[in-house]
């Protein structure tokens, strides 16, 4: 047998409660991980359609002028499946003019303003996000502390000896006032400050 002292009841219900906040608090992070993540595949799934359904051929080109990426509107001029066309240079596919020369059309739309607006709904979005999170934490730790001193005077209360007679109103309010930290304000036996 071991000589270690046993854990007591208190030592045992403090790590209890603990453990238990614990694991709330380890709930929450992965239902907002959750969340998170089927925000996240929402949104390239509407990505997806908008670049692949869109009504002009997007081309995603890489320094070498090989077709990294290009959507179902792009792909269907040059004749071949989308997955084919990956990796192969597009001057490939640029037609001659009459006097031979090859020749490709290309039309440049600014996106600017729309990417800022995107921008600045996502920072919009991520900030209404991190605000609802310390929302949420704080409450949870205003929660956990009133839950601690709730306790504390149930076990204040319950240590009284039952021979101390009638318990005053102004004897029981110093008590918490200087134990728990409660009140700084005196009350009277209504709840009105004195």
């Amino acid at each position: 047998m071991s000589d270690a002292p046993m854990p007591s009841t208190e030592n045992h219900d403090a790590l209890s409660h603990e453990l238990r906040v614990h694991q709330i608090e380890l709930k929450q992070q992965n239902e907002e991980l959750q969340r998170a993540q089927s925000d996240l595949a929402a949104a390239h799934d509407r990505y997806r359609d908008l670049y692949d359904f869109a009504p002009v051929g997007y081309c995603t080109l890489d320094a070498q002028g090989c077709i990294v990426k290009i959507n179902l509107t792009g792909a269907g001029p040059l004749g071949q499946p989308r997955a084919a066309l990956q990796g192969k240079p597009l001057a490939r596919f640029v037609s001659q003019n009459d006097e031979g020369v090859p020749t490709l059309r290309v039309s440049i739309t600014d996106v600017t303003d729309r990417m800022r607006s995107e921008v600045e709904r996502r920072i919009a979005a991520i900030d209404a996000d991190a605000r609802e999170s310390e929302r949420r934490r704080l409450a949870l730790e205003l929660h956990e502390d009133l839950g601690q001193r709730l306790s504390a005077m149930k076990m204040h209360l319950a240590a009284l000896p039952d021979e101390a007679g009638p318990l005053t109103a102004s004897w029981l309010n110093r008590k918490l006032t200087l134990n728990l930290g409660l009140n700084e304000t005196p009350v009277d036996p209504a709840g009105r400050p004195s």
